[in-house]
């Protein structure tokens, strides 16, 4: 298998995700984030109103 990016030889696909960690500093892309309900923490409280006299 060859790299990509250098062209440099190697003998498998897992040497080749070894090659290019180490030399070209690419990460497996994270899974982006898809549209999900907030998180409790992320909910703004809810006011207090005070009753009417």
């Amino acid at each position: 298998m060859q790299c990509d990016i250098c062209g440099e030889e190697v003998d498998n696909s897992e040497e080749l995700a070894k090659h290019m960690e180490k030399m070209h500093a690419i990460e497996e892309p994270e899974p982006e984030e898809t549209s999900k309900p907030p998180a409790e923490d992320d909910v703004p409280p809810t006011p207090i109103i005070p009753p009417r006299m």
